[in-house]
């Protein structure tokens, strides 16, 4: 029950010889004609792979959006929204719940609550304490984080659009990790850049919460930074002071000379930010560790905090005006003066020239022409304040997005969560299943709060592009965990009692006009739901191996010669008797994904998981192409 290792090395060496291997952009053909004219029903899944893993939307509304006017259409699939009812239309108030990191997570570690669906064994592996069995001490555990936050992207009723945007803003614009933070603090920061983002703040005033939480003050350590008001002396260092202009505004110093941008922006920013110590309170978070004894305030005073430690952070800040990035930047505390030089920098010549860039490169695009490009600025700059959904939103049904070469290779992110998201029929699928992609894409280089390459951000998609490992571990993980996607039944234990669940595809695959659901055509919208591509790329082969698996539940391999199951398989062949009565017949084959008789059903839905678990093999998962 392998996928087709033939077809499979085939098609990825076709992919690589059409793609360049990662390197090289495909060819660029001019954009498409008239306004809107590549809007359909491609180009809504194209949006939802893109910007929301997939989504949790029904083939019905993606209908309704593909003949609603885009810019309709896009205020309802992108959302800051904790819940968006359209993109990810509740089942439950599981997970809904707030719909923070925090209180997803504190509902679905919590063993009592009779609201977590989650089954009894699976629960502690969100619970935000862990024991540590040789001390019995509790501690705040990283991974139960991860596990969270990937948790909530196969959840209906959790939007995945703002998932993947803060894990874009943690992960990779302001590149906080575990490593160094606290697992508790990045959580806080994430909530509250994430509340700032639905509240409509101004980007720059999102950018500037995260600059002044206690998460980038302790990856960076200037909570540790002060200054003597007295003897004109700063102590500390400026590590953060470079970062938040070149990481966070993505300003190099360019319009300046070097000898100012070092001497005097970076070096008076290091002075902006101090006086920041965090306050420790060993009750705030419930953990006997002392390590977890930060919590997320910085009370710019001078106070006691919890511990009865003093903090002088109003007499360790630099209290007068500071000239950075060629303006006087006034303020009483480091939160003040960071919040009044978010306004300037967001508005540089090279914030306003490099943020857009980064940000769609990032997210849509690995093809940015010089063309795209110029239009990609122009948005940016025409959109005053600097709102980023209004920019995604815009960007997501404009032509400069919706083009023929428009390329986008995948993140071990992006790939897999898609997957985990489109193999999830509803909330019960959710909960019943024990799979966690959160290992999986650690192992292939993108870890969750954890970038990869540290103040540099987390894996890329090029990086994942030209690392062979990667696929091969994909490939593996097809072959030989195949029943991390396959799984369609299940009996535990939820409070205490037994729970007996069955996959059930019939519920959103859509039955033809016949009322029945035959194998050619569950093929087709298996491919379109995982690929979006229009069946561009479902060729003869692809066809060949889904319907052999949706039929038989058998790698065709395996049915044509049983004796030597890897031999190479040809268009030609596939057209041959007797090969072509074969394909005939399990294109017809009708899928009991409906009967009375549960075997039959069950087996119905065992095949639809096998052809699944091939497409999410495939070269084509691995990157999305335009129009």
């Amino acid at each position: 029950m392998r996928p087709g290792r033939q077809l499979f090395a085939a098609v990825f060496t076709l992919l690589l010889v059409a793609c360049g291997g990662g390197d090289d952009p495909p060819p660029n053909p001019p954009a498409p004609p008239g306004p809107y004219s590549y809007w359909n029903e491609t180009a809504v899944r194209k949006v939802l792979h893109t910007f929301a893993y997939g989504g949790h939307a029904s083939d019905n509304q993606i209908r309704i959006w593909a003949r609603m006017h885009p810019r309709d259409a896009i205020q309802q699939i992108l959302t800051f929204d904790r819940t968006n009812p359209w993109l990810s239309p509740p089942e439950d108030t599981v997970g809904t719940v707030n719909g923070s990191l925090r209180a997803m997570q504190e509902l679905w570690g919590d063993n009592t609550n009779p609201d977590n669906l989650h089954r009894d064994d699976v629960k502690q592996y969100y619970a935000f304490l862990a024991l540590n069995p040789t001390t019995s001490m509790t501690y705040v555990e990283a991974g139960r984080l991860q596990n969270t936050w990937t948790g909530s992207i196969n959840k209906h009723g959790v939007n995945p659009f703002r998932q993947k945007i803060g894990l874009f803003l943690t992960n990779y614009h302001m590149a906080v990790s575990f490593h160094k933070v606290r697992p508790q603090l990045i959580r806080s920061m994430y909530d509250k850049i994430l509340d700032a983002l639905e509240a409509g703040e101004p980007f720059e005033n999102v950018l500037a919460i995260g600059a002044t939480s206690p998460a980038v003050a302790m990856q960076y350590g200037h909570m540790y930074n002060s200054y003597n008001n007295t003897a004109l002396r700063f102590y500390g260092n400026d590590d953060f002071a470079r970062e938040f202009h070149q990481l966070f505004f993505r300003i190099l110093g360019a319009d300046f000379s070097q000898d100012y941008h070092e001497n005097t922006t970076i070096e008076h920013t290091a002075w902006a930010l101090t006086g920041m110590r965090i306050d420790r309170d060993p009750a705030y978070w419930g953990s006997d560790n002392t390590n977890d004894y930060w919590t997320d305030m910085i009370v710019y005073t001078d106070h006691r905090d919890a511990e009865n430690t003093l903090l002088n952070n109003y007499t360790n800040h630099h209290w007068n005006n500071l000239e950075i990035l060629g303006t006087t930047i006034s303020g009483n505390t480091a939160q003040e003066k960071i919040q009044a030089l978010a306004q300037i920098a967001v508005n540089q010549r090279e914030s306003l020239d490099e943020m857009p860039i980064f940000i769609i490169n990032f997210l849509a695009d690995d093809n940015l022409t010089a063309e795209k490009i110029a239009e990609i600025r122009a948005l940016w700059r025409s959109i005053q304040p600097k709102n980023l959904l209004t920019f995604l939103q815009e960007y997501a049904i404009s032509g400069t997005f919706h083009r023929s070469d428009t390329w986008k290779y995948k993140t071990a992110f992006a790939r897999n969560l898609a997957i985990y998201n489109l193999n999830t029929v509803n909330n019960e699928d959710a909960y019943a299943r024990t799979y966690f992609p959160t290992g999986v894409m650690t192992r292939q280089g993108a870890s969750v709060f954890a970038p990869a390459h540290d103040v540099f951000g987390g894996q890329t998609s090029i990086n994942a592009a030209n690392n062979p490992d990667i696929f091969k571990d994909a490939y593996n993980l097809a072959v030989d965990a195949s029943w991390a996607i396959y799984l369609h039944t299940a009996t535990f234990q939820r409070h205490g009692s037994t729970v007996v669940w069955n996959k059930d595809w019939a519920l959103v695959i859509p039955r033809n006009a016949d009322g029945i659901f035959t194998v050619d055509e569950v093929g087709e919208w298996l491919w379109q739901r995982f690929v979006a591509d229009g069946l561009k790329n479902y060729g003869p082969l692809e066809r060949a191996y889904v319907n052999a698996f949706l039929a038989t539940g058998i790698d065709l391999g395996m049915l044509f010669d049983a004796t030597n199951p890897d031999a190479p398989i040809s268009t030609a062949m596939l057209n041959s008797e007797p090969y072509k009565t074969y394909l005939k017949a399990y294109a017809e084959t009708v899928l009991t994904l409906d009967s009375s008789y549960q075997p039959h059903r069950l087996n119905a839905n065992l095949n639809v998981g096998l052809a699944v678990n091939f497409i999410s093999a495939t070269p084509f998962v691995f990157a999305m192409e335009g129009r």
